[in-house]
């Protein structure tokens, strides 16, 4: 998940770009659902700064050291 999220990043500064908008346009969707979601969409970024720190977690109970480039 961490190296997909790497590989989404296109510009570079640390948030996930999504492009295109959304195909789906029913009638009783929410607006989620039928709004354009391109460019970084909130709550992407919620779900990749949540995995990241899983990903932390679970090396700390593993005993593994996590390295950052900043």
């Amino acid at each position: 998940m961490i190296r997909w999220a790497e590989r989404k990043d296109i510009d570079g500064d640390g948030l996930i770009e999504r492009s295109g908008p959304s195909a789906v346009f029913a009638t009783d969707a929410t607006w989620m659902d039928t709004e354009d979601r391109s460019g970084k969409p909130i709550e992407l970024q919620a779900l990749h700064a949540r995995s990241l720190e899983s990903a932390s977690g679970l090396a700390n109970l593993l005993g593994m050291r996590l390295e950052s480039e900043e």
